[in-house]
């Protein structure tokens, strides 16, 4: 060990190490007492500028703002690098008229050099426009806007922000739906991007949004639904989204045959192509992605599938073929579905296909369904005891149908974890005794033209989770009970 007494350089070295020992001194002090003050001061700042009708923020006093709700920070540095204050409550459809935060993001925020997450999502700022300096976040690896905008352009800003991980912009649940891109450029510089959802947003300027998209090789969720795209490129020089699992481009009116790019879709898992203008042959190419779970290509102007097609799809667990001009009977087509399919799939979309026959035979041998949609179609007979007794129904659409027989007390108790029942326009009759206390909870029932009556159903009373309720022409002859 050299000993230094009064050279230049045992001075400077001395300096140093004392200048040293006082900053791990100062940051100790500061991560003890659990809260940098500049950036408490930003917060309560920040705070000032929203509306809390719920008192959300309540726990936002004191000297230690980690301890604040919403607010997480570094066990290491003490600085805040979390900001999440997503709105909890089952504020759908109109968010406006939920007890959430409003008001103003701001500025303060950029006080928080080193904050990575920042979730603002399910509140109400539609009054304002997302604020451009957002895109000074430069830590931000986390951003979550999801239905708290509703108009204005997103700013180009936000592609400053290299280390993202996580973008949600959607705004599915906020009216008026007039957030828009018009010029998706931007994103090219989000290499980093893993999750990206932008659904609802208005995209119909953005005809270079695939190419765009294309240059996020890290990509692994994509939701564009209901984005008035300007159409799909159908060629791509170089495919650079080899590592997609979700593709959601559902709501598009997109005109094309598919994009023979979709075949390179090598780690997909969800698809979503429905409710769009796509036509032509569904090659066999396409039916090869082995890793799909869920498929939705329902509502488009394909001409109907050979379901032996989907012999490559055994890890299929949704299959959504709406309006797929299918016809013949449905017994037939199901049959010809590869057993892996039948057995393991969860959700079957057959709705509007001009499908005739019945039920037995088939469909209460197919026991991991969870949702049933066979509404519209041409089938006829009795509801076979066995689909009542599949064990894992929640939603059973059988509406706009032929059907006909009795619904007993006895068949609907079999739906213990049933939340949506549709047996509407049918020719059925639902018999149960005046004392019946069913054995689940549902969110909706239609029951329309099915005959109920002559007493109002005094079962009903005791489904407290109701949404929607449809029991018109249904021959009830009686007063409305006190309790509806």
């Amino acid at each position: 060990m050299m000993l230094c007494i009064f050279s230049t350089t045992c001075v400077m070295a001395n300096l140093i190490l004392s200048s040293s020992l006082l900053w791990i001194l100062t940051v100790d002090a500061v991560v003890a007492s659990g809260c940098m003050e500049v950036e408490r001061n930003a917060l309560l700042t920040f705070k000032s500028g929203l509306v809390d009708p719920q008192n959300f923020l309540s726990s936002w006093e004191g000297e230690d703002c980690c301890k604040w709700r919403g607010v997480a920070c570094s066990n290491a540095t003490g600085h805040v690098v979390k900001l999440n204050l997503r709105n909890r409550n089952s504020c759908y459809i109109f968010i406006e008229e939920c007890p959430c935060l409003s008001g103003e993001i701001n500025p303060s925020l950029l006080l928080l050099t080193n904050l990575e997450h920042l979730d603002v999502s399910m509140n109400n700022f539609s009054g304002t426009s997302i604020p451009t300096f957002l895109g000074s976040l430069k830590n931000l690896r986390y951003l979550n806007l999801a239905n708290s905008y509703s108009s204005g352009t997103i700013p180009p800003q936000i592609g400053n922000l290299s280390k993202l991980h996580y973008l949600d912009l959607n705004s599915e649940f906020i009216y008026p739906r007039n957030l828009r891109i018009d010029d998706i450029l931007w994103l090219t510089r989000l290499s980093s991007l893993k999750y990206l959802d932008l659904s609802i947003v208005n995209m119909n300027t953005s005809t270079g949004w695939l190419h765009a998209v294309n240059m996020l090789p890290s990509l692994k969720v994509l939701h564009l639904a209901d984005c008035s795209l300007p159409g799909i490129s159908t060629s791509l020089s170089h495919f650079n989204l080899t590592t997609l699992n979700v593709l959601d481009l559902g709501g598009n009116s997109i005109n094309s045959t598919l994009p023979p790019w979709l075949r390179n879709l090598t780690s997909i898992t969800y698809l979503d192509l429905s409710s769009n203008e796509f036509h032509g042959v569904i090659s066999d190419e396409f039916l090869r992605l082995s890793t799909l779970n869920n498929l939705f290509l329902g509502y488009n102007g394909f001409k109907g599938m050979n379901p032996k097609a989907l012999r490559y799809l055994c890890n299929l667990r949704s299959l959504d073929l709406s309006s797929f001009n299918i016809g013949g009977e449905i017994m037939e087509w199901v049959e010809m579905l590869p057993r892996c399919v039948r057995n393991n799939l969860q959700t079957l979309y057959l709705n509007d296909n001009n499908l005739g026959g019945n039920l037995s035979g088939w469909l209460e041998q197919m026991n991991s369904l969870t949702d049933i949609n066979l509404g519209s179609n041409l089938l006829s007979g009795s509801i076979p005891a066995g689909v009542w007794k599949l064990p894992n129904l929640i939603y059973l659409y059988l509406y706009n149908n032929s059907l006909e027989g009795v619904v007993s007390d006895v068949e609907l108790s079999y739906l213990r974890k049933i939340q949506y029942l549709d047996l509407s326009l049918n020719a059925l009759t639902v018999r149960v005794h005046d004392d019946w206390v069913p054995p689940f909870q549902l969110k909706e029932i239609f029951l329309a033209s099915c005959q109920l009556g002559p007493n109002f159903p005094a079962w009903l009373k005791s489904q407290s989770q109701l949404e929607g309720l449809d029991l018109s022409k249904s021959k009830i002859a009686d007063t409305l009970p006190s309790w509806f």
